[in-house]
């Protein structure tokens, strides 16, 4: 979180949008805190992230930009979703992370690809079998997670290896899935960040969001009238 937040305060076109999988540590000596997964100028959508359910996953949504958590009625508990209002009243863009466990039985595997049935998603499926240029699978649950992506109109847009630990095959653990396959641009594989062997995703999604503008106050000291400050300043001594 320190380098995430350090990368934020320096970047100039800091994301609307934070999606984090697995906050909870394998091993940990303390309880998590809301406080230790927020971030200046953000909104905080935390998950399992103070019980005993799953790896936890937070998203983290611009003040600028008008989102809301979501219930997802669904038996798969380690998915979390919010509406972001786009240009219009009416429309919204559904944001969703998911985490599949590498050693998810067949009822969480069927109660994932349940979740097909919505839409825009990213999150770390650990389904590193499948080949997402040809769509090529290994055994019946790869087959049955992409009949249900099949089904749902959705377009996988990531190619490359999202994981790599010395000594293992690169593998594509991480996705985003989208209704459209002409929405994502300028898709980027940044370095891990802490001790994870996770690829962050970087893209950008063509919608037209609606952005609240923000009133703050400005000093024009270049304005002041120094002079007449110093006139003032040399009368009360």
């Amino acid at each position: 979180m320190t380098e995430l937040r350090a990368i934020i305060a320096s970047s100039t076109s800091p994301p609307d949008i934070i999606a984090i999988n697995e906050v909870k540590p394998k091993n940990s000596r303390y309880q998590l805190q809301p406080a230790d997964h927020m971030i200046d100028g953000y909104i905080s959508f935390p998950k399992n992230i103070e019980n005993g359910i799953g790896r936890g996953k937070v998203i983290l949504a611009s003040v600028i930009i008008n989102a809301k958590p979501i219930e997802v009625e669904s038996a798969f508990e380690e998915s979390l979703w919010v509406e972001i209002q786009l240009g219009k009243q009416q429309d919204g863009l559904l944001f969703g992370c998911i985490y599949r466990s590498p050693g998810a039985g067949q009822e969480d595997n069927k109660n994932m690809e349940e979740l097909n049935k919505f839409i825009r998603k990213i999150g770390d499926f650990n389904l590193k079998s499948i080949n997402w240029v040809n769509w090529n699978f290994t055994n019946h649950v790869k087959m049955d997670f992409l009949n249900a992506c099949t089904d749902a109109f959705l377009t996988q847009n990531i190619q490359e290896p999202t994981r790599g630990r010395l000594g293992q095959q690169p593998s594509l653990l991480d996705l985003v899935l989208t209704t459209a396959d002409d929405n994502i641009y300028e898709l980027e594989y940044q370095s891990p960040l802490g001790s994870s062997d996770h690829s962050c995703l970087y893209f950008k999604y063509c919608c037209p969001i609606k952005k609240e503008l923000t009133q703050r106050t400005v000093t024009l000291y270049d304005k002041g009238n120094y002079q007449a400050m110093s006139a003032e300043l040399e009368e009360k001594q």
